[in-house]
């Protein structure tokens, strides 16, 4: 259920993840109605995403499992499909759907009108123009945490000589929906009504997980600190749940966070010499 009681329904967030260079395109599909993988990837392979053929296509498990001849399909083209070989790479970014929401309802809306959902046609154009957006970004090499030789790299990728499909295709269905495993709906947002002044964070702050591995007190001790306690930060970290504002503010002191002016709750680290 919505926050105003309205039932929601439930999406397939398809994607396809670039880990080397942190990119990941998505669709959003009626789960009642599900696409072909093989009909997503032709349009994920077009010359409108850039990204072209790769020659090894890395699967999560599940999904593997859940193949009626997807993969025999890729092989058919000259792209292997197997296994994801580092897992905990493809699954950061194959499950961080936390953004979705953003990109598909609120890109460029009012925020007066953000609140009204999208049919999913729109919702679709809206995330895909983000998605591109952020893709073009990284082609001109703003508002990216890549360096200058990891920038060349991957402009270099982009331009490697692949092949592209100019058109969808559309295979007879490829996959078994109701065979891909399902994990337990995450207690998100649950918080709220706890707290007067809930802080959110729409995205995750890049690097804040590295510095307080680093913390000289060690994190519990610098949870102690800011009158959190640590699943309550991971939770916040992890976009998952609100914290107090006085608490965020502490945070904020402590260590340097800047409000990004482009995105509403969104924050990141100012370069500072922390003395660790």
């Amino acid at each position: 259920m919505g926050p105003s009681g309205e039932r929601l329904t439930p999406l397939l967030v398809y994607g396809l993840v670039v880990p080397a260079y942190r990119y990941i395109t998505r669709l959003l599909v009626d789960p009642r109605s599900p696409m072909a993988i093989g009909e997503y990837l032709s349009r994920a392979w077009s010359k409108t995403q850039k990204l072209g053929m790769p020659l090894r296509l890395e699967v999560r498990p599940g999904l593997l499992g859940a193949d009626k001849g997807f993969s025999r399909w890729t092989k058919s083209l000259g792209v292997e499909c197997s296994t994801a070989q580092n897992l905990k790479s493809i699954a950061a970014f194959a499950t961080s759907v936390k953004d979705v929401g953003f990109a598909a309802m609120d890109w460029k809306r009012p925020v007066d009108d953000c609140e009204n959902p999208l049919p999913l046609v729109e919702a679709n154009a809206a995330l895909q123009d983000y998605d591109t957006t952020v893709l073009r970004w990284m082609i001109d090499g703003h508002g990216v945490s890549m360096r200058d030789i990891e920038l060349d790299h991957f402009r270099a990728w982009l331009n490697r000589g692949q092949k592209f499909f100019d058109r969808p295709v559309a295979p007879a269905m490829d996959w078994d929906v109701d065979a891909l495993p399902r994990s337990p709906l995450p207690k998100i947002r649950q918080r709220q009504e706890e707290l007067d002044n809930p802080m959110w964070l729409e995205e995750p702050i890049e690097a804040l997980k590295e510095l307080l591995g680093m913390w000289p007190t060690g994190k519990k001790q610098f949870c102690k600190e800011m009158g959190l306690s640590v699943s309550a930060l991971n939770s916040w970290m992890s976009c998952n749940e609100p914290i107090e504002q006085s608490q965020f503010e502490n945070l904020r002191t402590t260590i340097h966070l800047e409000e990004d002016e482009d995105f509403d709750d969104s924050f990141y680290l100012t370069e500072r010499h922390y003395r660790l």
